[in-house]
């Protein structure tokens, strides 16, 4: 595995929304690369495989409409995610 510290760090769009990417993990020739992203809107940390990301407009370098992957909501992530899920309904029922 390696990671790899972006500086400066890439504006991207994410399905989650616009972010700062800060860091690529490589695990291997097998697998995607991952993106480790802040979001602008909220600032949460997500890790997105290459495929969900795209590079943010830029007029400089010819880029005035970029594709932007599928929108994504917290709420839809946490249903597609039976993990999350569980243990979500579980702290709802039992709040801390």
């Amino acid at each position: 595995m390696n990671l790899l510290q972006l500086n400066p760090p890439i504006p991207v769009e994410t399905p989650m929304g616009e972010g700062l990417a800060q860091i690529i993990i490589d695990y291997s020739p097998e697998y995607s690369i991952h993106w480790v992203v802040f979001l602008q809107e909220n600032g949460q940390c997500w890790t997105f495989p290459n495929e969900q990301i795209r590079a943010q407009r830029n007029i400089t370098a010819g880029r005035t409409s970029p594709e932007k992957p599928e929108r994504i909501s917290f709420k839809e992530l946490l249903k597609q995610s039976p993990a999350f899920s569980s243990e979500t309904e579980s702290n709802t029922e039992n709040p801390r």
